[in-house]
């Protein structure tokens, strides 16, 4: 008898209690937020990839037709994270892409600067990192070898990534910038 009472404790603490904490935690890291519109289309954003970077968006990064390949969300250790895959649908062998998209949202905007520092400095270390201007609190642009663009985006307690990743020179750089421009002033 004290053994299923204890596993009803069990299962009512994994069904009801340790969800309701996670959404607690989830609604305490946007708390700041005023306006209850904001607040929901943010939660709610997790689900909707069209709030950071759409089919379109993306289609027009690679300049060719896009479907989203994969969307996770997690929320840990007083992080929020959002990342979206979106793939080219594949036409032949030279229509291969891929617009890959983070966003990270943190408690503490010290935090964020120094994440977004360290990884600033790693890529610096590449001759082919250049500062963006006028876009967020502070944001580069580094192309690797194969000059595939990486954009990140400082912007108070907000970190965007966009990586796209193109066998062919179709991709559109003024496209992926509209996009950041777009990222930072939606949110």
């Amino acid at each position: 008898m004290t053994r299923i009472f204890t596993m009803k404790k069990i299962i009512f603490f994994f069904l009801f209690l340790f969800p309701g904490s996670f959404i607690y935690s989830q609604t305490d890291l946007l708390a700041a937020s005023n306006n209850k519109e904001a607040l929901k289309k943010t939660l709610d954003s997790a689900l909707i990839a069209h709030y950071y970077i759409s089919n379109g968006d993306a289609a027009k990064i690679l300049n060719q037709p896009v479907y989203l390949k994969d969307s996770t969300y997690k929320y840990s250790g007083g992080i929020l994270r959002f990342t979206f895959d979106y793939l080219a649908k594949k036409v032949d062998s030279t229509s291969k892409g891929r617009v890959f998209f983070s966003f990270e949202q943190y408690k503490d905007p010290e935090i964020a600067k120094v994440t977004y520092q360290s990884i600033k400095t790693e890529n610096e270390k590449s001759s082919n990192t250049s500062t963006l201007k006028n876009l967020g609190e502070d944001a580069f642009l580094q192309k690797d070898n194969l000059n595939q663009p990486f954009i990140m985006i400082l912007d108070h307690t907000k970190i965007y990534k966009i990586r796209v990743f193109s066998v062919t020179s179709q991709q559109s750089q003024d496209e992926l910038m509209n996009v950041a421009k777009k990222l930072v002033a939606s949110h």
